[in-house]
């Protein structure tokens, strides 16, 4: 059987391909595979492996609200389920950069657009390096993301702000503790 045949007008039609026995098996071990890894296998090539018959017909289900337990509110005011959710948050990289953000400008008493403004002044640019930080810590975004998130030409720019924090933070332990207040108004904000 010939890749492509010549249909009307010259013009080239590909007909449709023959798999072979060893190609369908080596597929369906790939498809296994991505199963096993959580991936969703892609959509299927092989017209001999799709499902002929209708899919079956699945019967609504009722299901009735649970009323979470109630948990002690802890002195704080905050309850466990609250305080575990935050942790929860801070510990799987999902915090967002605009929670970081507004924390940092309402932490130095700035707003918003001045830590993603274009402006050197030197309350501006720490305020912005602390936010860097925290992003770089608290997010799953890359040095490129952090930096298209910050309005930066270049990466490299999120990792000086990192590393002048880090160096203050290792040098100073009241700016150590100032990130700490700030960190904690981060928790507030999720």
């Amino acid at each position: 059987m010939s890749d492509f045949s010549e249909g009307r007008d010259s013009a080239y039609v590909f007909a449709r391909p023959s798999y072979t026995d060893e190609q369908i098996r080596q597929y369906r071990e790939h498809q296994a595979r991505q199963r096993r890894m959580g991936i969703a296998p892609k959509p299927k090539p092989f017209p001999e492996l799709q499902r002929k018959d209708p899919p079956r017909q699945i019967a609504p289900v009722i299901v009735k609200p649970i009323e979470p337990p109630r948990a002690e509110p802890d002195p704080a005011g905050i309850d466990i389920a609250t305080q575990a959710r935050r942790q929860y948050l801070i510990d799987a990289k999902l915090v967002g950069i605009r929670a970081i953000v507004t924390a940092v400008a309402e932490h130095y008493d700035i707003t918003a657009l001045d830590i993603l403004g274009r402006t050197h002044a030197k309350d501006y640019a720490r305020a912005r390096h602390v936010a860097m930080y925290f992003a770089r810590q608290l997010t799953r975004h890359s040095l490129p993301a952090l930096a298209q998130k910050f309005r930066r030409a270049d990466h490299t720019t999120v990792i000086y702000g990192i590393a002048k924090i880090t160096g203050f933070r290792a040098q100073d332990p009241l700016f150590s503790q100032e990130l700490d207040r700030i960190l904690e108004k981060i928790r507030r904000r999720l």
